[in-house]
């Protein structure tokens, strides 16, 4: 049996897989202090799951755009290295657990 963590890569693997999405991330609603959590996330091209993250929904716009300028096969490993959270720029909180 599965934790819910192992639980959580597994559908997001299967979400990018299916939708033979590059990148996937399970991503819990915002909360009061306008914090998103992403739970866990699966990077289809190198077939890894990837740590969640905690971000402000302020940059929710900034890192959209990004993704859409940059091909994902040509950007850094990890969602948080993916050249948008350069010098903490996009106020990157620290690693979900």
């Amino acid at each position: 049996m599965q934790t819910p963590g192992e639980l959580g890569t597994s559908v997001a693997r299967l979400v990018a897989q299916v939708m033979v999405a590059d990148l996937c991330y399970l991503i819990s609603v915002p909360e009061s202090n306008g914090q998103v959590t992403l739970e866990t996330g699966y990077d289809l091209i190198r077939e890894e799951s990837l740590e969640g993250r905690t971000l402000s929904v302020q940059h929710i716009p900034q890192i959209s755009s990004a993704l859409q300028k940059r091909p994902l096969a040509a950007l850094e490993r990890g969602f948080g290295d993916y050249g948008l959270a350069q010098s903490g720029k996009l106020g990157w909180v620290e690693p979900h657990r």
